[in-house]
């Protein structure tokens, strides 16, 4: 939990949320902090299926 946070006890069941959901459906899960992952991305008006 970033030390900025507010309320880092609601931040942690969100980040669980998140963990269910992309645990549930596969998906891939993508942080727009990573300049290296975001630099490899396809960009607009690119697109993934």
């Amino acid at each position: 939990v970033p030390l900025f946070n507010v309320d880092a006890e609601r931040t942690l069941q969100s980040m669980d949320k998140i963990e269910a959901l992309v645990t549930m459906t596969g998906a891939d899960f993508w942080l727009q902090h990573d300049a290296s992952l975001f630099d490899s991305q396809q960009k607009a008006p690119r697109f993934y299926q």
